[in-house]
């Protein structure tokens, strides 16, 4: 008797098991494009506009370089790794949809910082506001404007756009 109880929850431990991992199976057979953090491809961005508070930057492309607007340009290999880095950018879990929780990530439109993607006719792709790090920097929570809900970024987008401002100094 002992040992068809022992076989049964062998049995059962094995079923269960074969339905865990069938169940990650599918969840990462379902990953699409769509995880990606912004919705317009890399080629397709002309102009990147990032504001906070009073201040605001904008890098447009011009043929073969960017233009940081009053600052300069700069040829477009330069800032591959910048871009790349951004765009590879995932959508990580979703952690509200309610707004009355924005101010708690950061990304209420007056405390955020605001990144705007501008496709190549010139209009806006994107409107994202960036909001609070985790505590290790590694990723920041990040809203699109005009939805409810923050995600947690793959990335940290601060440190990414550190990176940009440094670059044409």
């Amino acid at each position: 008797m002992k040992s068809s109880n022992v076989q049964y929850v062998g049995f059962l431990l094995v079923i269960l098991t074969m339905f865990y991992v069938l169940s990650k199976v599918e969840v990462s057979s379902n990953a699409t494009a769509t995880d990606n953090l912004f919705t317009i491809k890399q080629a397709d961005v002309n102009r990147i506009r990032v504001s906070s508070h009073d201040e605001i930057m904008d890098v447009i492309r011009q043929d073969s370089v960017w233009v940081m607007v009053g600052m300069g340009d700069l040829p477009i290999d330069e800032l591959a790794e910048f871009l790349n880095e951004l765009f590879n950018a995932k959508r990580g879990t979703m952690v509200t949809d309610n707004p009355a929780q924005w101010a708690t990530y950061g990304v209420d439109d007056s405390a955020g910082m605001h990144l705007e993607l501008f496709d190549l006719d010139g209009v806006s792709a994107g409107h994202y506001v960036v909001g609070k790090s985790l505590i290790d920097t590694t990723g920041n929570y990040i809203r699109s404007q005009g939805t409810n809900e923050v995600y947690l970024a793959s990335i940290s987008i601060h440190n990414v756009l550190q990176k940009l401002t440094t670059i044409f100094e």
